[in-house]
């Protein structure tokens, strides 16, 4: 049943609207004594295909995942490589610190339904503009990370 609305990251699919359809589908399962998000964990992966099936496979998920972090994390990267044209890092550096500082200089000019995110230790400021730049900070010495990395020939 999940597998007749499977998402594979092709540039014509919305993730919103494949997370939309499982959740409608999800809703006429129920198993008693089973929890919502462990259903909806279990049955995730089936409504994956092609390389949004190979991303969720390279997935660390641990011992106990929790449903609303796997929708941030599917929704992150699935928005992040719509916006990119593909994998970010496919892109040069340049090209994707480009990508990055477009997004984060025109950000607040999206609307968000999403739950405020989690103040990281270090950030003492409430303001979301804030912790906003801080984690593009962080994005971009990952980035250069990577980049020094390959340049020396180490592979991730």
């Amino acid at each position: 049943m999940v597998q007749q609305n499977q998402y594979g990251r092709k540039a014509v699919e919305d993730p919103n609207a494949h997370l939309a359809q499982f959740l409608e589908l999800y809703s006429t399962v129920k198993i008693n004594g089973v929890p919502d998000d462990i259903i909806r964990l279990h049955l995730f992966p089936f409504s994956l295909r092609d390389k949004a099936k190979s991303w969720y496979q390279t997935l660390q998920l641990g011992a106990n995942p929790v449903w609303r972090d796997l929708v941030d994390l599917f929704l992150r990267k699935m928005f992040m490589d719509t916006v990119a044209g593909g994998s970010l890092l496919k892109n040069g550096s340049s090209e994707a610190m480009e990508i990055i500082e477009s997004m984060a200089t025109t950000c607040y000019q999206w609307p968000s339904e999403r739950v405020q995110l989690k103040k990281a230790a270090a950030v003492s400021s409430s303001d979301p503009l804030t912790l906003f730049a801080t984690q593009i900070t962080e994005l971009t010495s990952k980035i250069n990370t990577l980049t020094t990395a390959r340049s020396v020939g180490f592979v991730y």
